[in-house]
């Protein structure tokens, strides 16, 4: 698996993988690519989830820093390009718009569906590119604020995903374990 320089072509059924990062944009240039999040390669309990396919001209974010250590991961669908762009080139109100489609898009994967429908005040405002809201799309640091903190919630989210993942393999393995005991037992008896 490679790491993404500024400008990266993939070729098609090639993995990349994109680590924790604030400080850049990503925006998918030609192809197709699926976007999954994953426990970084090598780990003890390496597992990825499915996130979204992106289409050409769409940008994503990559998760911050959180509890459980995640990154991107990302599947080459057809022969792909993804450009890397520092958000301190990016204007604010462009950045914002960038991150409000980024933000709604997340909000089509099914966990985070459920958030809307409960109506969760931050999810809620994703799923209306709302992000912004009364933010002055002028101020870098107002957007950048404003932008870390939601993609901060997105980051404990999947994290969340990832440790009830983790939990539930475990009592499964438990379960297991304790299913062929019984099992043993009943067949010495």
């Amino acid at each position: 698996m490679t790491t993404l320089t500024l400008n990266q072509k993939l070729k098609q059924s090639e993995y990349m993988s994109i680590p924790c990062d604030d400080s850049h944009v990503y925006t998918l240039t030609s192809g197709k690519v699926e976007i999954y999040a994953c426990t970084p390669e090598g780990s003890e309990n390496y597992h990825k989830k499915f996130l979204m396919a992106l289409e050409p001209g769409e940008d994503f974010f990559p998760p911050l820093e959180a509890a459980t250590p995640l990154e991107f991961s990302l599947f080459a669908v057809t022969d792909a390009e993804i450009s890397k762009t520092e958000t301190e080139r990016i204007t604010p109100d462009i950045f914002s718009e960038k991150a409000d489609k980024w933000f709604k898009k997340l909000t089509d994967l099914p966990w985070i569906r459920y958030l809307v429908a409960m109506d969760d005040e931050v999810v809620t405002r994703w799923h209306g590119e709302n992000v912004f809201g009364e933010t002055d799309k002028n101020l870098c640091d107002a957007v950048k604020e404003t932008f870390l903190f939601n993609q901060e919630i997105f980051s404990m989210l999947i994290s969340g995903q990832f440790g009830a993942s983790e939990r539930h393999a475990q009592e499964r393995s438990a379960n297991w374990a304790k299913q062929r005991v019984k099992t043993m037992f009943a067949a010495m008896s």
